[in-house]
C-alpha cells in the first residue's frame, strides 16, 4: 500500500511505522523539556536547606509522619493538608538535609508535570505544537521558580497538575453529550479537587467555576445538577468538618481569616493580573527587594499581550453568546479559571504577594489562548504568528528570571549557603560552642531559630540573635563563639560571613 507517496508492505506495517513515529515524537518532546529545564535551572552551589524547608523537615524529625499529619494545631490554623504532608514526607525520607537532592527531585517532578500538561492540552483539543509550547512556558515562566527552588515547592507543582486536571474534566463535561460521561467527569473532577484542596486549601475558590458550569449544563436535569453540586462540594464539606472538630475556623487561609482579607481582595486581584502580564517583577517583602524599574519597551510588550488576551476573551464571549458555541464556551470557562485564580494571590498579597500564587492563573491563561488558536487557525502561516508570540514571551521570561536574582527565596538561600561555607573555613570549627547572628531581620527565619546550625554544625550548639553588634554580650558568650553577620563585600547584599568573636573585640 502507498501513503503520502511512501510504500508499505501491509496495513499492519503502516500502523507499526505510525506508532514508532508517535513514540519517537513523544520521546523527543520529553527530552526537549529535560534540556530546557537543565538550561533554565542549572545546578548551583546550594547544599543546605533553610526557612520554610527547615520548618517542614524539623516537623517530621520532631513529630514523625503521623504526628505531623494529625497535628491539631495545623487544622486550627486552617491547614488541613494530608496530601502535601505525604508528598513532603516522601521527599524528606529521600533527601533528608541535602538541598541538592531536593532541587533535583523538584526539577524531575516539574518536567513530568509539564509533559502531562502537554498531554492534557491535546486532550482539550489543542494543537500538538501549541501543547508543546504550553509545556515550555510552564517551565520557563518566573512563576515556576518556587516550585523548583524550594523543598516544599514540589507541592506547588502537584497543585498545578491538579488544577489542570480539574480544567480538563470540566471542559469534558461541557463538550460531552453522553450523560454517563458527564457524571464521570464530575466524579473525577471532585477527586482531583479533593487532592488539590487537601494539598493547599487556597484553591477552594475553584468551586465557584465548577458550580457555574454545572448549573448552566442543559444536559442535566434539576435533580442531577443538585447531585453534581453536592458531589463537587463534598471535599470542602469534609474539610470544614475536620476543622470544626479541631476547633479552627473553616475560612482561615493559613495566614489569616478570609473575612478579614476580603476588603482588599479586588485591588490585590487586579495587582495579580498586572503581574501575570509582566508589569512588575518583585514585591518589597522579598528580603527588602524593591520594585524593579522596567524599560518602556518591556512595558509596551506586556501591554500588547494584555490587550491581545482580553481581545480573545471578548471574541470567545461574543461567539458563545451569539452562536451558542460550546468550543467558545470552554475558552470562556478557561478564562474564568484563570481570573478566579487571581483571588488565591489576592488573599495573601498584603503579606505574601509571591509569584507562585500566580503560576496557576498564568498556565490557565496559556491553555485558553492556545485552545482559541487551535480551533480558529486553519492556515499554517498563522501558526508561525503564534510561534513568534511564544518566542517573545519566552524571551521575556528569561529577562524576568535574570532580573529576579534577589527574589524567590534565592536571597535567603544565599544567606544560608554563604553562612555555612564561611563557618567551614574557620580554623578549629569543631570547637564552636555558641553562634550569635547579628541582623535585625531575616536570620531568625532563615536559620529557623538556630536549628540550621544544630543540623549543619553541631546538634548541641547554642544560638543567639542580636539586632546589632552593640547588643552582643561578649562576657557571657565566651571565646568559643562564632559571630554570623552580613558580608559587605559579597556580590549581592544578602551574603553572610562568619568569624570568631575574638576577632571582633
Amino acid at each position: 500500500m502507498f501513503y503520502n507517496g511512501r510504500h508499505y508492505s501491509s496495513e499492519k506495517d503502516f500502523i507499526m511505522q505510525s506508532k514508532k513515529k508517535k513514540i519517537l515524537l513523544e520521546i523527543l518532546v520529553f527530552v526537549s523539556l529535560v534540556l530546557i529545564m537543565c538550561i533554565w535551572y542549572p545546578n548551583n552551589n546550594w547544599k543546605v536547606i533553610m526557612g520554610d524547608d527547615l520548618i517542614a523537615v524539623t516537623g517530621f524529625r520532631d513529630r514523625g509522619f503521623l504526628g505531623t499529619l494529625l497535628n491539631p494545631e495545623n487544622a486550627q490554623m486552617g491547614k488541613v493538608r494530608p496530601v502535601s504532608t505525604i508528598i513532603l514526607y516522601i521527599v524528606y525520607k529521600i533527601c533528608n538535609l541535602s538541598y541538592a537532592k531536593y532541587f533535583l527531585i523538584n526539577r524531575i517532578v516539574l518536567i513530568i508535570v509539564a509533559y502531562l500538561i502537554y498531554y492534557l492540552s491535546q486532550k482539550m483539543d489543542i494543537n500538538k505544537l501549541f501543547a508543546f509550547l504550553i509545556a515550555i512556558l510552564v517551565i520557563t515562566t518566573p512563576f515556576s521558580s518556587y516550585g523548583v527552588w524550594q523543598m516544599i515547592g514540589i507541592c506547588e507543582s502537584f497543585s498545578l497538575l491538579c488544577c489542570v486536571l480539574c480544567l480538563y474534566y470540566i471542559s469534558r463535561l461541557i463538550l460531552c453529550e453522553n450523560q454517563k460521561y458527564i457524571k464521570k467527569s464530575i466524579f473525577w473532577c471532585t477527586i482531583w479537587f479533593a487532592l488539590l484542596i487537601f494539598n493547599a486549601e487556597r484553591f477552594m475558590y475553584l468551586i465557584a467555576v465548577f458550580l457555574f458550569v454545572v448549573i448552566l449544563c442543559n444536559k442535566l436535569n434539576i435533580k442531577e445538577k443538585i447531585c453534581g453540586i453536592i458531589t463537587l462540594c463534598m471535599p470542602i464539606i469534609v474539610r470544614t468538618i475536620i476543622i470544626g472538630i479541631a476547633g479552627g475556623d473553616s475560612l482561615n487561609t493559613g495566614r489569616g481569616e478570609a473575612t478579614s482579607l476580603v476588603g482588599s481582595l479586588i485591588s490585590y486581584a487586579i495587582q495579580g493580573l498586572i503581574n501575570v502580564f509582566g508589569f512588575s517583577i518583585g514585591q518589597e517583602w522579598h528580603g527588602g527587594y524593591n520594585y524593579y524599574s522596567l524599560p518602556s519597551y518591556i512595558l509596551l510588550v506586556g501591554c500588547f499581550i494584555a490587550l491581545f488576551s482580553i481581545g480573545i476573551l471578548y471574541r470567545s464571549l461574543e461567539v458563545w453568546i451569539k452562536e451558542k458555541c460550546n468550543d467558545s464556551y470552554v475558552i470562556v470557562v478557561m478564562y474564568m479559571f484563570s481570573l478566579s485564580s487571581l483571588f488565591s494571590y489576592a488573599l495573601v498579597a498584603s503579606t505574601h504577594g509571591e509569584d507562585r500564587f500566580l503560576w496557576v492563573s498564568y498556565v490557565y491563561l496559556c491553555i485558553a489562548i492556545m485552545r482559541y488558536f487551535s480551533i480558529n487557525i486553519q492556515q499554517n502561516r498563522s501558526k508561525y504568528f503564534v510561534l513568534i508570540g511564544v518566542i517573545i514571551v519566552f524571551v521575556l521570561n528569561g529577562y524576568y528570571v535574570k532580573n529576579k536574582i534577589h527574589v524567590h527565596y534565592r536571597y535567603s538561600q544565599e544567606m544560608a549557603q554563604t553562612c555555612i561555607d564561611s563557618i567551614n573555613k574557620l580554623e578549629g570549627k569543631n570547637e564552636i560552642q555558641n553562634i550569635c547572628c547579628v541582623k535585625p531581620s531575616d536570620y531568625s527565619w532563615v536559620f529557623y531559630g538556630g536549628v540550621f546550625f544544630q543540623y549543619y554544625v553541631d546538634e548541641n550548639i547554642n544560638v543567639y540573635f542580636y539586632d546589632d553588634f552593640e547588643s552582643i554580650d561578649y562576657d557571657i558568650l565566651g571565646d568559643k563563639t562564632v559571630v554570623v553577620y552580613p558580608d559587605e563585600n559579597y556580590a549581592i547584599p544578602y551574603g553572610t560571613t562568619a568569624c570568631w568573636i575574638s576577632d571582633l573585640k
